[in-house]
């Protein structure tokens, strides 16, 4: 299916993916952005028009879960992580600025996002959100450039277009987005791990990071994903996202203090250098996440799905074909 996904994303110039569940399942899952998004803007196909009926629980915003907020960040702020990879590398193709100036707007939409999602106000749609984030009470981020941000990225997700900026444009843009990122970053762990992190390198001790998470089912995965030798190591209860999490507290926010054997420890793989480090982290964050770096030209206004075909049972797949996201 994934090979599918990259096949029609191809062929016809938008991102396209596919999901596939019960009824049951979503009904009874917890709420996330992507059923949040999913339940408020799809169109069915074939069967009954209420089939998602039993999942109108997941139009309450106030339902995403705060890891939810961490996880949304996670994605774009590694996003900036690669960006700057390219950024940083001896040659600099129109293509590397394209890929580099998506990834900025892609954060600079993430970091209003967030802070919506983690006091109950997020919305399906971009351009509310937008002015609710100029409502947040009491927030302890300066709100002027957040907005710009959020603004700007607001606009690029509805007319996304190749950039022309150059490597030293984007540079300077990425240095900014990337310190709001690490304001942003902050505000929301400590609300969700109710910790205080002054710095990328208190973030980044050894405290639990994904307390949501099952013990015994973080051991199974540690296992299935590191080997015996992440399984035996102390993290062994550990999710295997919280290296993710770690990780990039220290390769994007302060590369200068991260320590190399400890970043081999996070990973279970060798690490000697920077790039070392960024190619580990890349290959663990492609089994931990969902989202695929923007290759879109195009918006469409919704999420397409096909749901029931048959109207047989709740047990009959859901699948959901993602061409866009909502405006």
């Amino acid at each position: 299916m994934h090979e599918l996904e990259q096949r029609m994303t191809k062929k016809i110039g938008i991102d396209v993916e596919f999901k596939i569940a019960s009824l049951a399942s979503i009904a009874a899952g917890q709420t996330t952005m992507f059923t949040y998004d999913l339940v408020h803007g799809h169109r069915i196909f074939a069967g009954a028009d209420d089939a998602l009926r039993s999942c109108s629980h997941h139009t309450d915003a106030t339902r995403i879960p705060a890891h939810e907020a961490t996880r949304l960040l996670m994605n774009r702020c590694s996003g900036l992580l690669f960006a700057k990879q390219r950024l940083e590398a001896k040659s600099f193709s129109a293509s590397d600025a394209d890929f580099v100036a998506r990834n900025i707007a892609k954060a600079q939409l993430a970091l209003g996002d967030a802070l919506l999602a983690i006091n109950g106000r997020y919305h399906w749609s971009c351009v509310e959100r937008h002015e609710r984030l100029k409502q947040i009470p009491n927030s302890p981020i300066p709100l002027d450039e957040l907005l710009s941000f959020h603004k700007s990225g607001v606009n690029f997700k509805l007319h996304p277009h190749v950039s022309s900026a150059t490597r030293e444009q984007l540079s300077e843009l990425h240095a900014q987005v990337t310190t709001q990122a690490w304001a942003v970053w902050r505000r929301v762990e400590e609300s969700r791990l109710k910790r205080t992190m002054l710095t990328p390198q208190d973030y980044a001790s050894p405290h639990n990071k994904c307390p949501e998470t099952s013990p015994l089912k973080n051991a199974l995965l540690r296992l299935r994903t590191f080997g015996i030798n992440g399984w035996l190591s102390k993290q062994r209860f550990r999710y295997p996202r919280e290296a993710l999490l770690n990780a990039l507290a220290l390769l994007l926010w302060a590369p200068q203090s991260a320590d190399f054997s400890w970043l081999a420890s996070q990973f279970v793989s060798p690490i000697h250098n920077w790039q070392d480090a960024v190619s580990a982290y890349q290959k663990l964050w492609a089994r931990y996440n969902w989202w695929c770096f923007p290759t879109s030209k195009l918006t469409l206004p919704e999420t397409f799905g096909i749901t029931n075909p048959a109207g047989l049972s709740n047990a009959w797949p859901y699948a959901s074909l993602s061409i866009a996201s909502m405006p």
